[in-house]
């Protein structure tokens, strides 16, 4: 099926208008008699139900999503300056110099960064977990060979790769509550849990759209060319001149 190119607010606007279509085409009452059972008025009805119920399927779902999608970028935006803290807090330790390297390497995954700078760079807003004071800034995102690992699934990934490796340095012990392993642990977990629900939440709503546009869009089955039929049949039966079909023709269905 094709891209749609109708609004959310436009496709609401089609399932009003069919509304609108079967009240003028009720208010006939037996001179609508088609032949064609797809536009009877009991299933130009039925297919008003379902076109409404999966709209409003749709809307629930992207509610759905959208909340879950708010409270995941509540927990991931405050992670650059944390690992800041974390990996400072870390060379600051008793920790070797390689194991503070190792930690580094880490880091500049979980940034999406190389540990060289790329000769181009892109503009800062596309940047994103920079680095903090006290920290040297990781190199941005080339626009030409990229390295990015900053979708939000490697991001969780990296994450809980770093925190299994101060997990394993005994040295790595601070008493700072935000940066104390077992705060990260909780974070590492929450991150997974956040983000693994905006992913359900993304799926239902796909699918749940999917079954909106099969019901409002689906050539000849769906609501829209049901709907254009049965203007069509009022049509042939008052006249395209007669007041019963300009009352209808006025009644506009936008297909995808």
């Amino acid at each position: 099926m094709k891209k749609q190119s109708t609004s959310e607010s436009g496709h609401e606007t089609n399932v009003d208008n069919l509304d609108l279509l079967i009240s003028t085409i009720t208010s006939y009452g037996e001179k609508y008699n088609p032949a064609k059972a797809s536009i009877f008025l009991a299933a130009l009805k039925a297919k008003a139900k379902e076109a409404r119920a999966a709209v409003v399927v749709l809307n629930d779902c992207n509610t759905v999503l959208n909340r879950a999608t708010i409270e995941r970028n509540k927990v991931f935006a405050p992670l650059g300056p944390l690992v800041t803290s974390s990996l400072n807090a870390l060379r600051a330790s008793d920790s070797d110099e390689q194991t503070d390297k190792a930690a580094a390497a880490i880091v500049r995954k979980l940034r999406g960064s190389r540990a060289e700078p790329v000769k181009k760079q892109p503009a800062k807003a596309e940047q994103d977990l920079q680095a903090k004071p006290g920290e040297a800034a990781a190199p941005a995102k080339a626009k030409t060979t990229s390295v990015s690992q900053k979708s939000m699934e490697s991001i969780a990934d990296n994450f809980e790769r770093y925190v299994q490796f101060l997990a394993g340095t005994p040295e790595y012990a601070p008493n700072e509550e935000a940066v104390k392993l077992v705060t990260l642990k909780a974070l590492a977990a929450d991150l997974r849990a956040k983000n693994t629900a905006c992913n359900n939440a993304k799926v239902a709503s796909d699918k749940a759209r999917n079954t909106r546009n099969l019901a409002l869009y689906e050539p000849i089955k769906g609501m829209v060319d049901v709907a254009l039929d049965a203007k069509t049949y009022i049509k042939s039966l008052f006249g395209p001149t007669s007041p019963e079909y300009k009352q209808v023709a006025k009644i506009e269905f936008t297909k995808a």
